[in-house]
């Protein structure tokens, strides 16, 4: 599932920031940062989840618990070895929130930082309503109110008939992440958010204090659920600014 989007380099130690997509997303999301992270010395791995892309034919997941364990024997030889950041946008936050958790549990190193984005805090209620009983047209159009597909894809017949199963595997798999208090984890953690995001407002986004030890940064940025792709220069900026600590690890090993 950790698919390289840029050059990882031939040093071991190199800092790695792993992605996490949003529900319908795909690790081409993430394709146009690669370069800007390259620069700043840090590696690019996104999750490509079952269910699109090349694993098109393979079963989706939709239980949090499956796919965190996966994803953690994944990640256990970068944890042992590098630094390395976690970003989750809408589902992928609540899952790189879980994962952090299963990390902490089998007492690996923890990411630093941990990015949460378009997602409220994890013991507070889902901020929609329940999807899985919906009819196609029903979802189609809870995806255009709520800006969770861009317009443009919901108006090709063709591509929404491909979307539809991955999108309602993802939505029961955003479902079903634990919705509960938890001990707070101890790394740092960054909180986004978009201004105009009907989903996730700003009590949401301040509430994560109560899942971290310390003081979340918490960050609100112009657009909708799907800022970072709206506003993608301003969003790059400060996401390497909020990783630098990241990269100066890399400055210090090579130095």
């Amino acid at each position: 599932m950790l698919t390289p989007v840029n050059d990882l380099g031939d040093d071991p130690r190199r800092p790695v920031l792993i992605c996490l997509p949003y529900a319908g997303g795909s690790a081409r999301a993430f394709g146009a940062w690669g370069p800007a992270l390259s620069a700043a010395g840090i590696g690019l791995l996104a999750v490509r989840l079952p269910g699109r892309e090349e694993l098109v034919r393979r079963r989706p997941y939709t239980r949090p618990k499956e796919l965190v364990a996966d994803l953690a024997n994944e990640i256990a030889p970068i944890a042992s070895s590098r630094p390395y950041a976690l970003f989750g946008h809408s589902m992928g936050a609540g899952l790189a929130h879980t994962l952090t958790h299963e990390m902490s549990r089998r007492r690996y190193a923890l990411p630093d930082p941990l990015v949460v984005s378009a997602h409220r805090a994890p013991h507070l209620p889902a901020p929609w309503p329940p999807t899985g009983d919906l009819a196609d047209t029903e979802l189609v159009d809870f995806l255009r109110v709520f800006g969770l597909v861009s317009v443009a894809a919901l108006a090709i017949p063709e591509l929404v008939e491909l979307l539809l199963p991955m999108l309602r595997a993802d939505l029961a798999l955003a479902a079903a992440v634990p919705c509960r208090p938890r001990r707070p984890l101890s790394c740092r953690t960054v909180v986004y958010g978009g201004l105009d995001d009907p989903f996730v407002d700003a009590p949401a986004l301040s509430a994560w204090g109560a899942a971290v030890l310390g003081t979340p940064h918490v960050r609100r940025f112009p657009g909708g659920h799907l800022f970072p792709w709206e506003h993608p220069e301003e969003f790059g900026r400060i996401l390497l600014a909020d990783l630098a600590a990241l990269s100066a690890t890399t400055v210090g090993e090579a130095g």
